[in-house]
């Protein structure tokens, strides 16, 4: 629903939402761009009442910080502070040119999931464990990831429980994908995406299906049993740099690529920016090493 998408949209909302509902997230503080440069050049505000607040309020939150676009996408804008002066230097900065939340910044494991409506029920998958840029964030474009994480230590179902219930609130209408932090034994909500996903040709091809069959069966047909024993193959996802058309066919030779998926934009200005090679790779976990040495 329309709603329920501008909730995932913006992340001071995301976070507003969640609070209400009792879900673990990072403690945060809103920061409004208008407000905090309100007094603008007039050399006659001494005090911005606002600002004053949200350095305030900041300084109450625990070392390291991470500070976000409200609705930036792929991690673009966020940087991570160690400092209280780091985060007040960038929040009087030109860098800082939209509206902005702070964030404590939790230190664990980065995981993602997506989650299927089949029929009046979900289906929740598996997550999978993501890497971490120099920075300490997930960068889609750059981030590998692998799965699926089944380990009795990370609590699962309790997981997968509170993840039901999160769709429910939400009534997502066909699928959903949800970013998560695991720290000192509990599972942190960081952002929900209301789309397809990264994750989603992954877990297609996890279960030996096409995307598109993997929505049918679920979204339309509401079928669940073929979700409940995951094969027990491993699945990592990796990030290359753009390959020429020969050596992209020389990797689809290897035994366990199962998907090659190529962006290129060139004309970027960002390294980042100019594209990258997705290879999806399936086996056992000796398999999938030995794939990555060729």
């Amino acid at each position: 629903p329309l709603s329920s998408s501008l909730i995932c949209f913006d992340k001071y909302k995301t976070h507003q939402f969640l609070e209400l509902y009792g879900f673990n997230i990072p403690k945060a503080v809103f920061v409004d761009h208008d407000l905090y440069f309100c007094a603008g050049s007039h050399k006659e505000v001494i005090h911005n009442v606002y600002k004053d607040s949200i350095l305030s309020q900041i300084q109450e939150l625990k070392l390291p910080l991470i500070i976000k676009d409200t609705v930036g996408l792929s991690s673009y804008g966020m940087t991570v502070v160690h400092t209280y002066d780091e985060a007040m230097g960038y929040l009087n900065s030109k860098r800082n040119n939209s509206n902005r939340i702070v964030e404590e910044y939790i230190t664990g494991e980065h995981f993602g999931l997506e989650v299927y409506r089949a029929k009046n029920d979900f289906v929740v998958l598996d997550p999978y464990r993501f890497s971490l840029n120099q920075y300490g964030i997930t960068s889609p474009k750059q981030s590998s990831k692998e799965g699926p994480v089944k380990d009795a230590k990370y609590k699962i179902k309790t997981l997968k429980k509170e993840i039901k219930k999160l769709a429910r609130l939400l009534d997502i209408q066909t699928l959903c994908q949800v970013d998560l932090i695991y720290s000192n034994k509990k599972w942190y909500i960081i952002e929900i995406n209301p789309r397809l996903s990264g994750m989603s040709f992954m877990y297609a091809k996890s279960y030996n299906k096409t995307l598109y069959d993997l929505i049918w069966e679920t979204c339309v047909l509401g079928k669940k049993s073929p979700y409940k024993n995951a094969p027990a193959l491993w699945c990592k996802d990796i990030k290359l740099e753009v390959q020429t058309d020969e050596k992209l066919n020389e990797i689809r030779e290897l035994g366990c690529v199962k998907l090659l998926n190529q962006s290129n934009d060139m004309a970027a200005k960002q390294e980042r920016e100019k594209g990258f090679c997705e290879c999806i790779i399936l086996g056992t976990k000796e398999e999938i090493q030995e794939t990555l040495e060729k």
